[in-house]
């Protein structure tokens, strides 16, 4: 029994200090997870470049390791010299977006849906306000935002899938 007590509080101990020492060398681990996802994205690069042959010669692991990082380098400059310049474009552009205009474009239309929901009893007090915070919530940059944070998520996802894919 006392066996028993004493192997979980080692295991509780242990868990403990290896919590402790994550959270302390969090910079150290952050940059092997990262070194952990590179290595599982280049190894499918390796493999083809191992592939390589010109005559007897064969293209030897170190130089494939080295090909392999350059093209993957190559790709996410390449990526960021794309987006980049889209995303800032966009983001000025939305920047630029006078809300108080657009309230003002929509007055008109949503007097005029309004008039014709209460003419023949489609649109009650409550409904009208949950109808105009969504509309204004759709409006605001805030959905905006949250869409590109999505887009951006998915993305990653499936660079990581494709990947992953490759890799076995």
């Amino acid at each position: 029994m006392n066996s028993k007590i004493g192997k979980w509080i080692l295991i509780a101990v242990g868990v403990i200090v290896l919590i402790w020492a994550l959270y302390t060398f969090k910079s150290i681990v952050i940059y092997f997870i990262i070194s952990l996802m590179v290595s599982f994205i280049g190894r499918p690069l390796v493999k083809l470049f191992e592939k390589i042959k010109f005559g007897k010669w064969k293209c030897p692991r170190f130089l494939a390791a080295i090909l392999s990082m350059l093209t993957f380098s190559f790709a996410v400059i390449a990526f960021i010299a794309l987006i980049v310049p889209q995303l800032v474009s966009q983001v000025e552009m939305l920047a630029n977006i006078d809300q108080s205009e657009i309230e003002n474009k929509l007055a008109e239309p949503l007097e005029k849906v309004q008039a014709f929901a209460y003419k023949y009893g489609l649109m009650s007090a409550e409904i009208e306000n949950d109808f105009i915070s969504n509309l204004i919530d759709t409006i605001e940059f805030k959905s905006i935002s949250s869409s590109v944070e999505n887009f951006i998520a998915t993305l990653g996802t499936l660079v990581i899938g494709i990947f992953s894919q490759y890799s076995l």
